[in-house]
């Protein structure tokens, strides 16, 4: 019969994603590295040899059980199937996986990556278990023909088992957590996150193109370090840091929230009306945006009655949406 709701296909779309993933995981896996991985897995792990992403996903994934656990247990199922999704799709699939592609290529350098990758699928089966029984047993069979122990000895535990369905639930484990790891490795996220939103309405296709940070506000040394590390996941050939673009060169700009200012990527000239409409189109969003952010700051009640961290999450957005619009407009100005 015909499909009558976009979830089906969503589901579908997920399902796919999971697989794919796991099959490139395995591949990846297989691959020998300087000392047996299966050896290595009853060696004492060398944390100090992680790297930022090996960091961060760690702690994303023990978040994110953290979470799914709350979630279970208040019988919020929907929630916790999201919080799932979102960690697998972005964190695992579109962030680490990609990050740690030139690692794994390499036999000196990827038995770290291999053994946290891992361990990271292993948590993420036993998580998705509940919700997508038949496809994750199916990968979890192909886990433990590829390493049959996923621990990481003196940090973290993965009990082994024949079979996914019988497998035990994650246990909590605080030494997985890293604040400091995320906030950085979102940061850089959010570097390359504008630089691909920029060269993508540019029009122009991935690595053809420098881009520019004319006004890094004192971050020169972090966006040296994001584009020195993850510069392959932005998709340029190079960087300008402090650098404008040549005079009369028209450019498609990005707002970097973090940096408090905008990334350009040189444009066609066919392109410009259009990066014009879609400015004046971000604009009014923002201005949407704080319009509902200082309505909700002038009535008492809310900022009376309101937890506190809401309302300063509220001042916060109206701040942000502020800077973005004196950004937009200035672009704008320089597109007339």
């Amino acid at each position: 019969g015909r499909n009558t709701s976009p979830k089906f296909d969503m589901g579908r779309n997920f399902c796919n994603k999971l697989w794919n993933a796991v099959r490139f995981a395995l591949m990846n896996l297989s691959r020998p590295a300087e000392g047996d991985l299966e050896g290595a897995a009853d060696a004492e792990f060398d944390a100090d040899a992680m790297r930022l992403e090996d960091r961060w996903i760690l702690s994303r994934t023990e978040r994110v059980g953290r979470t799914v656990q709350a979630q279970l247990e208040d019988f919020h199922f929907q929630a916790s199937l999201m919080a799932l999704y979102d960690y697998f799709w972005h964190d695992l699939c579109d962030w680490y996986l990609e990050a740690v592609k030139p690692r794994v290529a390499e036999a000196g350098e990827r038995g770290t990556a291999q053994r946290v990758l891992a361990f990271v699928l292993d948590r993420a089966l036993r998580l998705m278990h509940p919700f997508v029984p038949f496809i994750t047993e199916a990968a979890w069979e192909g886990l433990n023909a590829t390493v049959a122990d996923r621990s990481l000895a003196g940090l973290a535990d993965a009990p082994p088992s024949d079979r996914l369905i019988v497998a035990a639930w994650p246990a909590a484990c605080d030494a997985l957590l890293d604040d400091g790891a995320e906030r950085e490795f979102d940061l850089r996220r959010d570097l390359i996150d504008g630089v691909r939103r920029a060269r993508a309405e540019s029009g122009q296709s991935a690595s053809e193109v420098p881009a520019y940070f004319p006004e890094p506000g004192g971050k020169e040394d972090l966006i040296a370090v994001t584009f020195d590390d993850y510069g392959r996941l932005a998709g340029v050939t190079e960087v300008h840091i402090g650098e404008s673009p040549a005079g009369g060169q028209v450019c498609a700009s990005h707002y970097v929230a973090s940096l408090g200012s905008s990334v350009y990527v040189p444009m066609p000239q066919e392109k410009v009306e259009q990066e014009r409409q879609r400015i004046a189109k971000e604009i009014e969003d923002k201005k949407r945006m704080l319009a509902g952010a200082e309505k909700k700051l002038a009535n008492p009640n809310f900022t009376r009655r309101a937890p506190a961290e809401v309302v300063e999450r509220q001042r916060a957005l109206a701040e942000e949406a502020r800077a973005a619009i004196d950004a937009l407009e200035k672009r704008a100005a320089e597109l007339r």
